[in-house]
């Protein structure tokens, strides 16, 4: 199930608020932050979410926010979204760490010297 974003001129963005509301099966943005968003492709709450997310300095860069007040609107969005979106977007699993074949080089043996 997917969100759509519509944006609204009678919303307000704030720094560390995107000023989001859900209506029905909707998310409602302030139109200001559109111009920004649609450069990202954020098309849905979850595309939101997953984009505040993944890459929160682009997104305050965009909106001349620091990375508190953009990590302040990503906690604000996950709890306008809870129950609306997929809990593993809110709550990622934790992973196990990968080995990938390599050596902790703190436990081999020195080479000897020549």
């Amino acid at each position: 199930m997917s969100l759509p974003i519509a944006y609204t001129p009678t919303l307000r963005p704030a720094k560390g608020d995107f000023g989001a509301q859900v209506e029905g099966e909707t998310v409602l943005l302030p139109e200001s932050l559109a111009p920004s968003l649609r450069r990202f492709q954020v098309q849905s709450g979850e595309d939101l979410l997953s984009y505040v997310s993944s890459f929160p300095s682009a997104i305050a860069a965009a909106l001349g926010w620091t990375a508190e007040e953009t990590r302040q609107a990503e906690a604000g969005l996950i709890e306008k979204l809870r129950g609306r979106v997929h809990e593993a977007m809110i709550e990622p699993a934790a992973t196990e760490p990968r080995g990938f074949g390599a050596f902790d080089p703190s436990r081999l043996r020195p080479l000897p010297s020549h």
